[in-house]
C-alpha cells in the first residue's frame, strides 16, 4: 500500500511516496450516478489485474489489491459516508471500514484499501454523498509571499489515522505578523471530517518558521492527507 502527504502550496503540489509498486487495477463494479445541484458522483471498485504470492516462495498464497475510488464529477467538494464489509470466499469475515471522506471538485481519490486473498468481496453497506457549502479562500494579496521551515509535512500522518485508512483535505488558515517567526491565529477553515487529520495540519503549521514580505497578512493552505498515489 502506498502511504503520501502532499501539501499544496500555490498550486504547487510537494509529494513523497514510499512503497513498492502493486499490479495495475481492473474495474469490478462502477455504480450508478448520483446526482448533485452542481454535477454527479459515483464509486469505482477496483481490484488487481493478477494476484501476487503474498510472501516470498512458490508455496505462499496468493494476495490481491481491493480499491474503492469516488468519482466527483462536479465544481463541488463532497461530503461523503462510508461503510464496506470484506468477507472471503468461504464466507468467513475480513474486515470491515467506517468513515468519512471528503471528496474534492474534479477528482477520483481513493477512500479505502486492502490487500486481501483473491476470493474476497466487497459489500458496500453505506455509501451516501452531498455537496459541501463552499468555503471561501483567502484572497491572495499580490507580490505577497511566505516560505516556512521546519519538520516536512508526510511526517505529520497520524499513525492512528494510517492504520485506520483515514485521509482527506484540510484548509488552515493563519496569521503572519512579522517577517520572520511563528504562525498566530492557527484554524482549521475547512475540516478534513478526521479529528486527527485536522490536529495534524494544525499542529505541522505550528511547528513551522516562517518568512515573508507581507506581515501582519493572513493566509490559507489547503494539505492532503492520501493513502495512495
Amino acid at each position: 500500500m502506498k502511504y503520501v502527504c502532499a501539501l499544496l502550496l500555490s498550486g504547487l503540489a510537494n509529494v513523497q511516496v514510499s512503497a513498492r509498486d502493486l499490479p495495475a487495477l481492473v474495474d469490478v463494479t462502477v455504480s450508478e450516478p448520483g446526482e448533485l445541484e452542481s454535477g454527479k458522483w459515483n464509486y469505482v471498485l477496483r481490484s488487481s489485474a493478477n494476484s501476487w504470492p503474498c510472501k516470498e516462495g512458490s508455496t505462499s498464497p496468493l494476495c490481491t489489491e481491493l480499491v474503492m475510488f469516488i468519482v466527483n464529477d462536479s465544481p463541488q467538494t463532497l461530503e461523503c459516508d462510508l461503510h464496506i464489509e470484506f468477507r472471503r470466499a468461504d464466507g468467513t469475515f475480513d474486515s470491515k471500514f467506517y468513515g468519512p471522506a471528503l471528496v474534492l471538485p474534479r477528482t477520483r481519490p481513493v477512500v479505502h484499501s486492502i490487500v486481501t486473498d483473491p476470493g474476497t468481496k466487497a459489500d458496500i453497506k453505506r455509501l451516501s454523498c452531498h455537496g459541501r457549502a463552499p468555503y471561501k479562500r483567502i484572497k491572495k494579496v499580490e507580490g505577497c509571499r511566505y516560505e516556512m521551515m521546519g519538520k516536512p509535512f508526510e511526517t505529520y500522518y497520524p499513525p492512528e489515522a494510517r492504520a485506520a485508512a483515514q485521509q482527506g483535505p484540510v484548509i488552515v488558515s493563519f496569521l503572519l505578523d512579522r517577517r520572520e517567526g511563528a504562525a498566530k491565529e492557527i484554524v482549521v477553515a475547512e475540516s478534513s471530517l478526521v479529528p486527527a487529520l485536522d490536529a495534524a495540519a494544525r499542529q505541522f503549521i505550528r511547528d513551522q518558521t516562517f518568512l515573508t514580505n507581507c506581515p501582519d497578512t493572513q493566509f490559507d493552505v489547503l494539505m492532503r492527507f492520501k493513502l495512495r498515489d
